[in-house]
């Protein structure tokens, strides 16, 4: 039911699947198929733009393939991103997900969080990028905006444009 808007919107494209649980032969004939058309366009020397596939893993935290580096969406964060293979990931606890994962993140999108551990952790993970205060202000800020709100750090940005309150208004900091 929650999908359905989702289910509605694909259902004009060649392919697509919906599955409530881990189906690692799904996976695995979804990857092994984009790699063969990738492989193949790539012996054509065309120059026609590569097939996408998108692969969203919505709310594992309680399955252990989040959890190790050996898993699953570690190969579609590792491996995918180089034959066409998008992977959207989301979960209610950062820190159920594998590092090898959240290092190689386009994007985060935080909403609200109800743990001062998984803040914290969030934060952590952002410290790199600006100080522990600065973080938290913006944080504050964004979910505060509206109702519903969140925070949209875009990682792969300058730092400058970095991060916003949803997609719509950027922060700046000293």
């Amino acid at each position: 039911m929650l999908w359905d808007p989702v289910r509605d919107q694909v259902t004009g494209l060649n392919a697509s699947g919906f599955y409530s649980e881990w189906d690692a032969n799904a996976m695995h004939n979804i990857l092994d198929e984009q790699r063969e058309r990738v492989r193949e366009l790539k012996l054509q020397k065309t120059r026609k733009p590569l097939p996408q596939v998108l692969i969203v893993i919505d709310d594992f935290a309680d399955n252990g393939m989040l959890h190790n580096s050996t898993g699953a969406p570690t190969s579609l964060f590792i491996r995918g991103r180089h034959f066409g293979c998008n992977t959207w990931l989301s979960s209610q606890k950062l820190t159920a997900i594998a590092l090898v994962c959240r290092v190689n993140f386009q994007f985060m999108c935080v909403w609200r969080m109800r743990n001062a551990k998984e803040i914290a952790a969030v934060m952590e993970e952002l410290r790199a990028l600006a100080d522990m205060k600065t973080l938290y202000t913006m944080y504050n800020m964004a979910i505060e905006d509206e109702d519903y709100s969140f925070w949209y750090v875009l990682l792969t940005a300058k730092k400058s444009e970095m991060f916003h309150i949803r997609f719509d208004k950027l922060m700046t900091f000293d």
